[in-house]
């Protein structure tokens, strides 16, 4: 069974004396996380180039019979999600990867986007800003679904940050 709380402190580099709850917006990284964060930037730096333009990205070169380390590091992050690693792509944080899905969307006019009040802002405003676009519509509040249950969902996102708002359905 996994340790959770007071023993997992060690595994942190956190000052002892301050309780820290705010882990989803700038959370603390493991000490082991950062020991293997560490490791990877030494072998980097001893042939930069090598390292990030033709092992981890396979930019340039001749071509690969191997996975690049990227994929490599995707096939082990969707075996722990349950998912297949062509599945799964790394974004540099939420509002990039919520823009790079809306922006493949091909949605139709009566479409909708719906965020629940408690989606993370940036995931909102993105949402919003992709639903002022032509032929959108976009209704932040799940309870949406209730009022209209023949609504035409285009994309639903009830995502894990939580972040209290107010609980009115809002529309733009």
């Amino acid at each position: 069974m996994p340790v959770f709380g007071h023993r997992m402190r060690a595994e942190w580099a956190l000052d002892p004396g301050v309780l820290y709850l705010n882990h989803g917006t700038v959370g603390a990284t493991p000490r082991r996380v950062l020991a293997r964060q560490q490791a990877i930037r030494d072998e980097m730096e001893k042939q930069p180039a090598r390292f990030l333009l033709r092992e981890c990205s396979g930019l340039v070169g001749a071509p690969r019979t191997s996975p690049t380390l990227l994929r490599l590091a995707a096939a082990e992050v969707a075996d722990f999600c349950g998912c297949e690693g062509d599945d799964l792509v790394f974004v540099d944080n939420a509002t990039a990867g919520v823009n790079a899905v809306l922006q493949s969307l091909e949605l139709r006019a009566g479409d909708e986007i719906l965020v629940t009040d408690h989606t993370y802002g940036a995931v909102t405003m993105a949402a919003a800003f992709f639903a002022r676009r032509p032929c959108r519509d976009c209704h932040c509040a799940l309870p949406a679904l209730r009022q209209r249950p023949d609504a035409a969902v285009g994309l639903a996102s009830p995502d894990h940050a939580h972040t209290p708002r107010d609980p009115r359905p809002r529309h733009f």
